[in-house]
């Protein structure tokens, strides 16, 4: 898998604002047992989300969409390709 990287310029508050609720986030998603966190993103997240975002002359089109039957949340998910990416 190769490696992607996209840029979305922040102001250091829009920074300092997401740095806190990230943490915020991750410390409670640290708590809950798999089911749990599979529960928590899809009470919040069962919709389609969709943005959009210029790189040069291009527009990159994001859609992102959960699925319910999914084995595995988001967050697990994350963990497990940046250990595998550490290896």
């Amino acid at each position: 898998m190769g490696k992607h990287e996209i840029k979305i310029p922040l102001t250091e508050k829009e920074y300092q604002t997401l740095s806190k609720a990230w943490d915020k986030s991750f410390e409670a998603l640290k708590a809950m047992t798999p089911q749990e966190r599979k529960d928590w993103y899809m009470d919040r997240y069962n919709e389609r989300f969709e943005f959009g975002e210029y790189i040069g002359d291009t527009l990159y089109i994001v859609n992102t969409f959960f699925n319910p039957n999914a084995k595995e949340a988001i967050f697990d998910k994350i963990v497990r390709l940046i250990e595998q990416e550490e290896k």
